[in-house]
């Protein structure tokens, strides 16, 4: 077994180990390459105005397809730094901060004269929810979280 796996890793074939010698050179290149490439500076400056100032303005959470990274950009921020605030101001991941404001946006959608007596459904995507299924997690998801919540209230209300 020990041969086996030697030769695996190390081909008798000349054209696999041309091939393999190839690729390590490549590696080697670009891994050079990314050394000799600064590190992009992050502006590092970020307060709850500055955040909720963009996302009341741009509105990313409607496009399904938002991640922090597109954020990150957009903010110039370091994403470990955006992630514990949005972690820290919210009490939530970024992924359940968009959905929430996507949930807001549809019971906004549904309230509107046009938006009444539509189907969930077919308001989900100018909603944000790329489907339903996306949809249905982040409403059980919030539902889970008002249930706690409610537990949590009741049993500070017993030991007052």
């Amino acid at each position: 077994t020990y041969l086996i796996s030697l030769l695996k890793k190390h081909p008798s074939n000349p054209k696999q180990q041309r091939s393999m010698c190839h690729k390590t050179e490549e590696q080697a290149v670009e891994t050079k390459e990314k050394a000799k490439a600064p590190r992009k500076q992050h502006s590092g400056k970020l307060n709850r105005r500055r955040f909720e100032s963009f996302i009341r303005n741009e509105k990313p959470y409607l496009n399904p397809d938002y991640k922090i990274t597109d954020l990150v950009e957009a903010l110039d921020i370091n994403r470990t730094t955006l992630s514990a605030f949005i972690n820290r101001t919210y009490g939530v991941n970024f992924n359940r901060y968009l959905n929430r404001l996507r949930l807001k946006e549809l019971d906004k959608l549904r309230s509107q004269p046009d938006g009444q007596g539509k189907s969930i459904s077919s308001l989900l995507d100018k909603a944000g929810f790329k489907d339903f299924r996306n949809y249905s997690r982040a409403a059980a998801a919030e539902r889970e979280d008002a249930e706690q919540k409610n537990e949590t209230d009741k049993k500070k209300g017993d030991t007052e």
